[in-house]
């Protein structure tokens, strides 16, 4: 996995505060590998990759859910049809069509897929992700400083 040329194109395509909050993730992430024997890679590629979608208009994320995976559009609520939650499931699909080949590992697409959502048989990958991403907001929030004294 090529995490620079990752990272460039994140930096074309995502916001300065979306780019920066990615890559807080993926560092986050690489001290997690180490305390919770995750691969140093995969956890890293994670981190960086896991925010593609969460700039995507709603319109966007539908329609790349709709071809690729409509059962999931079925059972999600409309209420619970907003870019917070499925911005990861279409991300992990583009991620796929984009570099597919070279990211081999399939829980990293499944950690970026499952980190917003709410599922019960998250990956541990997927669990990690879902914590680091709280742990490095695009906006700070109270309870964060202890949150991240449990992780860490």
């Amino acid at each position: 996995m090529d995490l620079a040329k990752y990272r460039l194109y994140l930096q074309k395509q995502l916001s300065a505060a979306r780019f920066s909050h990615s890559q807080k993730v993926m560092h986050i992430m690489g001290s997690a590998s180490k305390v919770y024997g995750l691969k140093y890679t995969e956890a890293m590629a994670a981190g960086l990759l896991h925010d593609i979608g969460r700039e995507w208009r709603l319109s966007k994320i539908l329609e790349i859910l709709q071809r690729n995976d409509p059962d999931l559009l079925e059972q999600t609520p409309a209420d619970c049809r907003v870019v917070s939650y499925l911005h990861g499931p279409a991300g992990a699909f583009v991620l796929k069509q984009m570099w597919g080949h070279e990211i081999k590992s399939k829980e990293v697409i499944r950690a970026i897929r499952e980190h917003a959502g709410n599922f019960m048989d998250m990956g541990f990958l997927s669990r990690c992700l879902h914590i680091a991403d709280v742990l490095a907001p695009v906006r700070d929030y109270a309870g964060r400083e202890k949150l991240a004294m449990l992780f860490m």
